[in-house]
């Protein structure tokens, strides 16, 4: 006769714990997702397209990439580059469309009398005209690795291979800004079936909580200015995020079916393929796939089984990525970002990565303000040797927040339920998701760059999807009278960020 687990004795011979049922318990429909989806995607566009056109947008690295595959070569030209630039530029400053005719010498002699004519009339001496006049020279090569008369784009490669098929299409001026909408509009319906996809480990979970949940991703985080812009830090961020989410979904169907571990892993690699501190993430599906296979007998060989399987399809993503390495810079190991300190880079962070590198405990203080303390107040405070004074936009006027970073728990507050994840009384699910988010977490502060130039806290979209479901563990799987308000201020800060930001934009 059988013997009963010691967690079926426990529970008077019922099933254990992670025997979940394999199909999903009625009272989570797919509608919500949709109608919130809907909603997000509206106001994507609206902001996106809506503002912009379909037309690329000034920093559009990706789509240049892609064109310079379709002639045979991995890297762009400098005219190439320039000239998209200053064709942008005239698109949506001056709203003129140029012709196919104008040289780039000749955008750029234009480019460079618009902005003299405008300093003068603001007073500007000669001296400072010819300081200005230098910046704009290297800002249409901004973020560019330029090695041998040969710029790359250092990014891996995934945001360029899914832009490829439109290049190839329309050609380098395909709206980028388009393709971001997209991307931010398809986050919110996977972030919606990965939280949907809790329910048979988590009875308590209801659809309005699960909706809610999508909401907040979508408008409520730093994902709403970015699924706007369409500019190439935002695609980037954007494309692995999205792989991320998916991989969640399937990383948490995997504890009813292990074999979606597979594409789980597949899911990942395309993230890290898109944004490289993606596969931190790889603990999260470590404990949902014991989750899946710690009753059964032979636990130890289904986990090495599948795990195996994981672990392969993420050594061929990260082989993927030194070969992409190896053929651009001509060494596996390069991921192109040390060439930008003098090479298009921003200048602010040139003397501390030359001093302590892209990793290290000297930015941590830094990042922890800029990520989780600083708040946009409005007045100037001087208490003791408290003596903060607001952030102001040189040109815009009004109430602003701060480029470097600031509070997630200011401008998204439903992250205040971070602090009651407690609550979530299957600590297999709360151990799964903290070891997805605590890897990539760590990194981004004990990383270089803030995120500069943004609003709120971009680079923590990396991490946002298990942000959100620790959210939802603290709201206990339901939608409050206070979750909802502070659902609904966290829409309504990011709303004001995201029309700020697009106020804000460099020239």
């Amino acid at each position: 006769m059988a013997h009963s687990t010691p967690a079926q004795r426990r529970k008077g011979g019922s099933a254990p714990r992670s025997a979940a049922p394999t199909s999903l318990p009625p009272g989570i429909p797919l509608w919500p997702g949709v109608l919130v989806t809907a909603i997000c995607g509206v106001v994507f566009f609206s902001a996106g397209v809506g503002r912009f056109g379909f037309r690329a947008s000034q920093y559009c690295h990706h789509s240049m990439t892609a064109y310079a595959w379709t002639q045979g070569r991995l890297y762009c030209t400098k005219d190439e580059i320039q000239r998209l630039f200053y064709v942008q530029w005239f698109a949506d400053k001056r709203h003129e469309k140029v012709p196919p005719t104008v040289s780039t010498d000749e955008l750029r002699t234009r480019y460079r009398e618009i902005y003299e004519a405008g300093w003068r009339r603001s007073g500007y001496t000669e001296n400072q005209i010819r300081v200005q006049l230098g910046r704009l020279e290297k800002s249409g090569m901004h973020d560019w690795v330029q090695l041998d008369g040969r710029c790359y784009a250092y990014w891996p490669p995934v945001p360029a291979l899914l832009l490829l098929p439109f290049v190839a299409a329309v050609g380098p001026g395909f709206s980028d800004v388009f393709f971001t909408n997209l991307l931010a509009t398809l986050s919110v319906w996977f972030m919606y079936l990965a939280v949907r996809a809790l329910k048979p480990h988590w009875p308590e979970l209801t659809a309005p909580a699960c909706a809610a949940l999508a909401l907040l991703y979508g408008l409520g985080t730093c994902h709403f200015y970015q699924g706007t812009i369409g500019q190439v830090w935002y695609v980037t961020q954007l494309c692995g995020s999205l792989f991320l989410i998916i991989a969640i979904w399937l990383g948490i169907r995997a504890i009813t079916r292990p074999v979606a571990i597979i594409p789980a892993g597949v899911a990942l690699v395309l993230g890290f393929l898109s944004r490289n501190t993606i596969i931190l993430a790889a603990p999260f599906f470590a404990v949902t796939l014991w989750m899946a296979v710690r009753v059964a007998p032979d636990r130890i060989t289904r986990f090495l089984k599948y795990g195996t399987g994981f672990a392969l399809v993420l050594i061929a993503g990260i082989g993927i990525q030194l070969g992409f390495n190896q053929a651009r810079f001509g060494d596996p190991l390069d991921f192109g970002q040390g060439h930008l300190a003098d090479a298009g880079g921003n200048p602010r962070f040139k003397e501390d990565f030359a001093k302590y590198g892209r990793f290290n405990l000297f930015y941590v203080p830094r990042n922890i303000t800029s990520y989780f303390l600083r708040i946009p107040w409005p007045w100037p405070i001087k208490l003791g040797h408290i003596d903060y004074t607001p952030h102001k936009h040189p040109t815009v006027p009004g109430w602003t927040y701060d480029p470097d970073g600031d509070s997630l728990l200011f401008l998204s507050p439903a992250m205040f339920y971070l602090f009651l994840c407690w609550r979530q009384k299957r600590r297999d699910l709360l151990i799964a998701v903290l070891a997805g988010l605590l890897p990539g977490t760590t990194a981004l502060m004990l990383f270089h760059g803030t995120g500069w130039y943004q609003f709120g806290q971009r680079y923590l979209l990396d991490t946002m999807a298990f942000f959100v479901l620790l959210a939802g563990f603290g709201m206990r799987g339901r939608l409050s009278g206070p979750a909802g308000v502070l659902i609904a201020l966290s829409v309504a800060m990011n709303a004001w960020g995201t029309y700020r930001f697009g106020l804000e934009q460099p020239p």
